[in-house]
């Protein structure tokens, strides 16, 4: 099965509004899909106030730990293109850091809330400030590493990508 990627009217109630993102993947997980928000170019990473998305699985024949996670590009020495990419990954808010915020484990048939901004995130290219597992930080751990990061866009990506 390849992957597919449309808008759709639900399932349910959504909880921001009427209608979603909606990603279908094959059953061994090996597609994926996005949807991208290039509005965010060049935009400081120390600006965001608030990055949170909700999610509904409808089963998880992927595994249990598959979900719908953010990806953000970013400049870290400020010329303007990407030096590096971060993860937000649902698997890694429930059980991953413990100085994190516990979000729970990814659960199927329900609308699930998921904070990026205060959860964990893991670096692509800075492994040392965090990495997947126990090891994610917070935007905020990032920062301190890197305070001029900024959102970039890019030709293979950027901005705020949802993938599956």
């Amino acid at each position: 099965m390849t992957a597919l990627a449309e808008m759709s009217a639900g399932p349910g109630n959504p909880p921001l509004g009427s209608g979603s993102f909606h990603a279908s993947l094959g059953a061994n997980g090996e597609n994926l899909t996005e949807m991208r928000n290039f509005s965010f170019d060049h935009v400081p990473l120390a600006g965001l106030t608030e990055l949170s998305y909700w999610t509904y699985r409808t089963m998880d024949g992927a595994g249990p730990n598959r979900n719908i996670y953010v990806i953000l590009n970013i400049d870290t020495d400020g010329n303007g293109s990407g030096d590096d990419v971060i993860y937000f990954e649902p698997r890694f808010q429930h059980g991953g850091n413990p100085g994190l915020p516990d979000q729970g484990e990814t659960a199927t048939g329900i609308w699930q809330k998921w904070d990026a901004y205060l959860g964990g995130w893991w670096s692509w290219n800075h492994t040392e400030v965090m990495a997947p597992g126990t090891n994610v930080q917070s935007l905020a751990t990032y920062l301190v590493a890197f305070p001029s990061a900024r959102i970039v866009n890019g030709l293979s990506g950027g901005g705020v990508r949802l993938m599956a």
